[in-house]
């Protein structure tokens, strides 16, 4: 059923479903699975189910939900409210598991007894190995100026002012995707998506380990809701360490947000929308103090952390 509320069910849309729909998000009543019985009455005997292969067999994959089953490369939103729902799996109460490609963005339609559908390849893997992926900030908006590049001469492009104003890992990213063959560029883009999103799974996987307050055990409170700005928060705690899960799947960037944490203050360990992971910087509060008047800046489609640090 946390799968159901979280991702996707085929009678009672979830909250990313909603989302993607452009219809009002159930904040409430995930939350309320989240934190009461029975979804999690004994945690560490709870299985929260991200993905799987029946709920991928049966319906389809993370990333393919938040584009509304639409063809082609995941828009910004739809990458983004991606990670958001991975993040948040991760980081709830039970024992977290997930599909393969679902840390990898694969899109590809997954069905039993056909193995032509279990797998698209890996050449995301190797991607960037020569570049400075800290570096690396592409976006909808930088994809567009990629391919305007990529239709004008050679010599045009290079005496441009939007090339001349690319940075040096930018100019390796164009390199790339400009290199291969036509027919093979949407998917040359796509691998970029794909290798950045993994190192987002791989961090937020590392963040969950990194502490008592995420095992499965660890209490977890929810402390805000908004269905229609399509924002929730919830705490983690256990062993004096606490921190704040911050998940927003509207389509929009919220600055200066009115969320109230419990007092202390709290300093920023994950924001899903990082360059590093694909998305825009959004969300730079890095330190904020708590209370009623705790004001941040939430990413559209994205999930931020914060732990206690006073």
């Amino acid at each position: 059923e946390f799968q159901h509320r979280l991702v996707h069910d085929s009678h009672n849309p979830s909250i990313l479903q909603q989302a993607a729909r452009g219809l009002k998000t159930d904040m409430d009543k995930f939350i309320s699975h989240l934190v009461s019985p029975p979804g999690f009455e004994t945690k560490m005997n709870s299985i929260t189910v991200i993905s799987n292969h029946d709920e991928v067999g049966n319906a389809d994959r993370t990333v393919n939900v938040a584009m509304n089953h639409q063809q082609g490369i995941p828009d910004g939103w739809a990458r983004n409210a991606a990670r958001m729902t991975f993040g948040v799996g991760m980081l709830s109460p039970g024992v977290p598991i997930f599909f393969q490609g679902e840390e990898s963005l694969a899109v590809n339609k997954f069905k039993w007894g056909i193995p032509s559908t279990w797998d698209v390849g890996w050449d995301w893997l190797d991607v960037g190995k020569d570049w400075d992926l800290g570096k690396v900030n592409i976006n909808d908006d930088k994809v567009r100026l990629f391919r305007r590049l990529i239709d004008m001469p050679k010599n045009g492009r290079e005496n441009s002012n939007e090339y001349k104003s690319l940075s040096d890992t930018d100019k390796k990213v164009f390199d790339y995707i400009a290199s291969v063959p036509s027919e093979k560029r949407e998917d040359a883009i796509m691998n970029i998506f794909r290798k950045l999103h993994f190192n987002y799974c791989k961090d937020v996987i590392a963040l969950r380990r990194s502490s008592p307050a995420f095992d499965g055990d660890a209490e977890v409170k929810g402390i805000y809701t908004h269905n229609d700005n399509s924002v929730m928060a919830f705490t983690r705690k256990k062993n004096g360490e606490e921190f704040v899960v911050v998940g927003s799947l509207n389509k929009e960037n919220l600055g200066n947000y009115n969320l109230p944490f419990p007092d202390g203050r709290w300093r920023l360990v994950c924001n899903s929308d990082a360059s590093f992971y694909g998305g825009e910087n959004f969300g730079s509060k890095i330190e904020v103090n708590g209370g009623p008047g705790t004001v941040i800046d939430i990413p559209r489609g994205g999930m931020l952390v914060y732990k206690r640090v006073g």
